[in-house]
């Protein structure tokens, strides 16, 4: 019994020097510029020249000004993106993207951010529909390189059960629809959020494409990913994810959404 009073007793101490040091380490982080890399996808992430904008741009960048930090953006195509974050020595980090275990072996992942969900684009006068993978095998689908697509169509390309023509480019699914619109592939897989932007972006140019409304594979969630071999990588994702949570709850994540017309599976 005596133990369990001391130990009841010093319970407010220790909490007290938790709040400590999690202020300590919102003190440290005060001003101190924290670099990320990105990659243009938009709604999510965009790139113009006006700068960055974009739905993950916002909510990301808001919630480190909110921890102290000042953050910096460079922006890379996806596979320079990815390689220059892995290394957490020019950059913090990269955001946003899927989690998969490869990934994981060199990033730590934040909650999530936003939800993506990929879709299947075709010319507007083809009729097709679809029920499962294997009834895409005789048609062409246009991909992005070094993109993380859904377990079961990364599987099928690996084993060449699909033909696919990859892009790798600073705007892959701008080129997508390109190709699709000449008749070069017969297929874009293509988030639907990205695609169904740029088709309004560019209305004539893209004119005469739809999607076939079945997601390939599960929505997935995206993240922020802090590179293993950036020093006090995990500490920084607990703090980011209790300060994420906060400005959920405060439904300003969901007010980003509204503005860029987003339909996430979120809040």
């Amino acid at each position: 019994m005596a133990i369990l009073s001391q130990a009841r007793a010093l319970w407010p101490r220790l909490m007290f020097f938790c709040v400590l040091i999690s202020m300590g380490r919102f003190a440290q982080a005060a001003g101190q510029e924290i670099e990320l890399a990105t990659a243009s996808f938009p709604p999510f992430r965009i790139v113009s020249s006006q700068g960055l904008s974009g739905a993950d741009y916002e909510i990301v960048t808001s919630v480190l000004l909110r921890m102290g930090y000042q953050p910096s953006v460079k922006v890379y195509p996806l596979n320079r993106a990815l390689k220059v974050a892995e290394a957490g020595r020019e950059v913090a980090g990269f955001f946003t993207f899927t989690r998969n275990p490869e990934r994981e072996k060199h990033f730590v992942f934040s909650a999530p951010i936003s939800t993506v969900t990929d879709v299947l684009f075709k010319r507007a006068a083809v009729k097709l529909q679809w029920q499962q993978l294997s009834d895409l095998s005789a048609y062409t689908i246009s991909v992005s390189e070094g993109y993380n697509y859904a377990p079961a169509f990364m599987a099928a390309m690996r084993k060449r059960q699909l033909k696919t023509i990859a892009v790798a480019s600073d705007t892959p699914e701008h080129e997508h629809l390109r190709r699709l619109k000449r008749g070069v592939v017969d297929l874009a897989i293509c988030e639907v959020s990205v695609c169904s932007a740029l088709q309004a972006q560019y209305a004539d140019e893209l004119a005469g494409l739809d999607y076939i409304n079945r997601p390939v594979g599960e929505t997935r969630t995206f993240h922020l990913g802090i590179s293993r071999a950036y020093p006090g990588a995990e500490a920084l994702i607990r703090d980011f994810d209790r300060e994420l949570e906060k400005f959920a709850a405060e439904g300003k994540r969901k007010k980003i959404f509204r503005h860029y017309g987003m339909s996430v599976a979120l809040d």
